[in-house]
């Protein structure tokens, strides 16, 4: 059986899902959700580093190469997402992203940032396909100045997972520690970052190149923010049917 692109959408986010429950996690309703086509980041998201192009009829969002030497980690693109001190300990930002690899050597990576640290998942093309968490600093300002980040940690998670479109991600933003839960194809894996995002600060989205001869084409991003997780026996019910619901 063939299953269609929607469809392949749907069943990964049921796969999520069900591994949340199986772990004792379900979620209440989100704060904040988009679904962020190629024309809505265009018209909606701050890009720091490279000024990105609408093509495919308006349905890709290509950023080409840097031309810069030597400059790794630009970021691509950020989108605001909650005010400081909004979140409770233990809510979680959940990001499905398609993105087609542009270049051979592409190495994409979406995350968050509280402004002082950046955590993200990364899609690389190393070992036949590798999820990778890394976690960093920003260098200053963003806009104007800063257009770059400073990662200094990373934990492969897993390995041999391929190069699909799609993939996603599922931060935790405890107390303490900041944990990320990652997925490309059938291949997922589980990471705490060495830097903690800060729940008394705002977030926003972010994207980060690699290299800077890599071009990346976005297809869309979709975001969820949920506050702290509640009963898993009230929950599971209502957060599957979600899922159905947004499938027909």
């Amino acid at each position: 059986m063939v299953i269609g692109t929607h469809n392949r959408r749907w069943w990964t986010q049921c796969v999520i899902v069900l591994t949340l429950l199986v772990s004792g996690h379900a979620f209440a309703a989100p704060i904040y959700e988009q679904e962020m086509d190629a024309a809505w980041l265009a018209s909606n998201a701050m890009f720091p580093s490279r000024t990105p192009t609408l093509e495919g009829s308006g349905s890709v969002l290509r950023f080409a190469a840097s031309g810069v030497d030597n400059r790794d980690y630009d970021v691509l693109l950020e989108v605001p997402l909650t005010q400081a001190g909004v979140l409770p300990a233990g809510a979680t930002v959940a990001i499905d992203i398609s993105a087609s690899p542009l270049s051979s050597d592409n190495d994409l990576k979406v995350g968050i940032t509280d402004g002082v640290s950046v955590v993200v998942f990364e899609r690389s093309d190393n070992n036949s396909g590798m999820g990778r968490l890394l976690d960093g600093d920003r260098l200053g300002p963003w806009l104007p100045v800063g257009i770059q980040a400073d990662m200094d940690y990373s934990f492969e998670m897993f390995t041999n997972a391929g190069m699909p479109v799609e993939f996603s991600a599922l931060f935790t933003l405890g107390q303490t520690e900041t944990s990320v839960y990652g997925q490309i194809g059938t291949s997922t894996g589980t990471a705490t970052a060495s830097r903690l995002l800060s729940l008394d600060s705002p977030l926003s989205l972010v994207l980060l190149a690699d290299d800077d001869w890599e071009e990346y084409g976005i297809n869309r991003i979709n975001v969820s923010v949920v506050p702290e997780p509640a009963s898993l026996s009230l929950l599971a019910f209502g957060s599957l049917a979600i899922l159905r619901r947004r499938k027909k």
